[in-house]
């Protein structure tokens, strides 16, 4: 929904490169939110794998494990604990089917679609 940047801690914007998770986040019907997490890319055999991140292919397959919720909407959620803000992250994300899957106990969230 509207202009869409995914953004590394440096400011690069890494948009056209991490194609699954823009794909992902695309459907989300906020028209500000702010997510906190990690790209991944996996191995064949489902290990998360760094060089496969550093090419191409494994930028455009790549997942994101989204651990927390910075804003949304218009409300900047930094005042709320982080669990209570990892709690709305994965109510946002179950309600729009973007969770395939649950790692380290509720609070990781996988997003995109990682084809290994």
């Amino acid at each position: 929904m509207g202009l869409q940047h995914r953004r590394a801690r440096n400011g690069r914007d890494w948009s056209a490169e991490f194609v699954a998770i823009t794909e992902a986040l695309r459907v989300l019907p906020f028209r500000r939110i702010m997510l906190d997490g990690e790209a991944v890319s996996h191995c064949l055999d489902g290990l998360p794998d760094f060089h496969k991140l550093m090419s191409r292919d494994g930028q455009a397959t790549a997942c994101l494990y989204a651990f927390d919720l910075i804003w949304l909407e218009a409300q900047d959620l930094r005042g709320i604990e982080l669990i209570g803000r990892r709690r709305m992250l994965q109510k946002a994300l179950v309600r729009e089917r973007l969770v395939y899957e649950a790692g380290a106990g509720e609070y990781e969230t996988r997003v995109g679609s990682d084809r290994g």
